[in-house]
């Protein structure tokens, strides 16, 4: 559908319905209740985004791009035509930086201002990721890495009373300064293609916004207590109440192959001086809580430097009685003349990378074994570090572990909390808010700082499984956010609306849909296992989305008579091997779900690929497509004076 013909400009806006200005960039804007974006020519836009456009998603994408293109630059043009023919008008998050309209290579043709850039242009969300890249300590793109000392998974070091679902790529300690640096310095020092490719362009007011972390890593920003999941027990957890309860420090994580110099978990710290301002007695806190802390800070005592043993330049294993018993779980860490070698592991071992050992018995020893190639040097002291009778142990608040004998205040509801004393629930759900406010604005200041125009959307999804984040999170978002990315399934129920506008105000927010029809797809060998909404064929996916469109459009205002929506991210292009699950529109052998190309012969690809071969498949599937592609074209209709 091009642009000209179908009453759009070249952004894809509505010329039928103008928002009050034209400010050469995307915004927001409210109109007679109806939340749109705006285009940089001044006309309104509704957002209908597709995440996850890549063409290297596994080994037979790949495969199939490779020999019906011949390269991914013919795939990323074909791609852009056929997703723009499906109404279509955004990449979402997780899209080929070669399909965004600021990408040029000589493949493309030459445009008016004689660069080689995408042909096919639509605007486009990128997502950068400090949290997680941060606690990886890398680059997205090139280069070494950023960080002095990566930012530590604070939910590694979580309370062993807490067992629920703790994400395996972590959750970063979010008061930790090394998530700013991080994203400060991955938007300006050039390392990553990504803004090197949207730096300079004249393409650059193509970018709808910028959105930060994948929510995956974003666990306690997801489902809050508040609303039931569909389907229901994914609520998150209190992340504040995670916090309050995990260790004070953290030495070592094996999982991302760190050992820590700074061991702080900066979040609790920031907590327990959240609590010391706010009641400024352990006496008062005690009365509020009905708590019997004796400091804000830990009541154990600082073990440093004591001796384990001085090398020899041969041994390699070591055995030590610790001196003050009893050791911190995870506070136990060791040192070769002054450098952290090894620390203590969620299961009680000592890893680094060059060491594995064992803190066995926490009122005696520890065993050491280095790897060979990596002797200790001869009189090198091999010293340990922890905390005696500190985390778990202790009687201060910086000791809370949320053990038996304190649940008559902190309850042991680690998601909506109905057990706890009414004011720790409150200051829990009060530093929540601190919590979430501390990334956010981290986050929007350096973005904003190196694209002062752009609109700042947080985590590609801040809510999940149906249901609406936090309020706490919800409070904080609305001071930094411009809009937010929901990961719900369906349109939120008025009640849920209601809940959203009570706490993060009158602003907008985009929808999405995740869905599967595996018995009417290449994934027909696997069932809907984990699919949010599942399907019995493609048909019946393909109305589930129109209906959803539609509602977005006409049903889903809240009591104060506002139409908050402002777009929608589809999950995802092609279908998902990983996860065995028929998100995709498309199959692994690049055909479509329009009752055409994904089938057993060999036919021509349809229109606007027609001049393309598909077909194929290990049967006929059915056409999703033609739904899909009415309900994108709906807000037109309301894109009008």
């Amino acid at each position: 559908m091009s642009a000209q013909s179908s009453g759009l400009d070249k952004y894809g806006g509505a010329k039928s319905l103008k928002c009050s200005k034209a400010t050469g960039w995307f915004y927001t804007e409210e109109i007679d209740g109806h939340w749109w974006f705006c285009t940089p020519l001044g006309n309104v836009f509704y957002s209908v985004g597709i995440e996850q456009v890549i063409a290297n998603q596994d080994d037979t994408i790949k495969s199939a791009v490779a020999t019906k293109y011949g390269s991914t630059d013919a795939w990323a043009i074909a791609t852009n035509q056929r997703l723009e023919a499906w109404g279509f008008n955004t990449f979402s998050t997780g899209a080929y930086a070669g399909g965004w309209p600021v990408a040029t290579d000589f493949a493309y043709p030459a445009d008016s201002s004689g660069a080689h850039s995408q042909p096919v242009k639509m605007p486009f969300i990128p997502e950068v990721r400090p949290a997680f890249y941060a606690m990886k300590n890398q680059p997205q793109g090139s280069g070494g890495p950023y960080l002095s000392e990566p930012v530590k998974s604070m939910l590694y070091v979580h309370s062993p009373y807490y067992t629920g679902y703790a994400p395996g790529a972590g959750v970063a300690d979010y008061f930790d300064s090394g998530i700013e640096t991080w994203l400060h310095d991955d938007l300006t020092r050039g390392n990553d293609y990504q803004w090197n490719a949207i730096n300079g362009s004249p393409y650059e007011n193509y970018m709808l916004g910028i959105a930060s972390d994948d929510g995956d890593e974003m666990y306690g920003f997801g489902a809050g207590p508040e609303f039931p999941t569909t389907p229901p027990g994914h609520n998150n957890p209190n992340l504040a109440l995670i916090v309050a309860t995990m260790s004070p420090v953290e030495t070592a994580n094996p999982d991302l192959g760190f050992v820590y110099a700074d061991t702080l978990i900066h979040s609790k710290k920031a907590m327990r001086d959240y609590l010391a301002g706010k009641y400024a007695t352990i006496a008062a806190l005690n009365a509020a809580w009905g708590s019997s802390y004796t400091t804000f800070d830990s009541s154990g005592s600082p073990i440093t430097g004591e001796l384990v043993a001085t090398g020899d330049g041969s041994t390699l294993t070591f055995s030590h009685e610790f001196q003050h018993p009893s050791a911190s779980k995870f506070s136990v860490q060791i040192f070769v003349d002054g450098t952290a070698v090894a620390g203590e592991t969620d299961n009680g071992d000592l890893w680094g990378p060059d060491v594995t050992g064992r803190a066995g018995d926490r009122t005696g020893w520890l065993m050491l074994a280095f790897r060979p190639g990596h002797v200790p040097a001869a009189n090198a002291r091999i010293t340990v570090n922890y905390i005696q009778n500190g985390w778990g142990i202790g009687s201060g608040f910086m000791d809370e572990d949320g053990r038996p004998s304190h649940q008559s205040w902190m309850g042991k509801d680690w998601y909506a909390m109905s057990d706890a004393n009414a004011r720790v629930k409150l200051d829990v759900n009060g530093f929540l808010e601190q919590l979430a406010g501390q990334y956010f604005s981290a986050c929007r200041k350096e973005i904003i700082a190196a694209y002062p125009n752009t609109l700042f959307l947080g985590p590609d999804s801040l809510s999940n499984w149906g249901a609406p984040p936090p309020a706490p999170v919800l409070l904080a978002a609305a001071s930094y956010l411009d809009a937010f990315i929901s990961s719900s399934d369906t349109v939120f129920t008025p009640a849920e609306l209601d809940f959203i506008e009570q706490n993060f105000g009158n602003k907008p927010y985009l929808g999405s849909f995740y869905s599967s029809a595996n018995s009417d797809s290449a994934l027909a060998a696997y069932p809907n296992i984990d699919a949010p909404l599942g399907f019995r064929n493609q048909g019946e996916r393909g109305q589930a989305y129109y209906n959803m469109m539609a509602a977005q459009l006409q049903s889903a205002h809240t009591t104060a008579g506002n139409y908050p929506y402002l777009g929608v991210t589809f999950w995802e292009l092609y279908d998902n091997w990983g996860e065995k699950l028929n998100w995709g529109i498309v199959t692994h052998n690049d055909n479509a779900y329009d009752g055409h190309e994904a089938v057993q012969a060999s036919v021509s690809c349809s229109a606007p690929l027609s001049k393309f071969q598909c077909g194929g498949e290990a049967s006929n599937y059915g056409d999703f497509v033609t739904s899909m592609t009415k309900a994108n074209q709906l807000w037109l209709a309301f894109a009008k004076k």
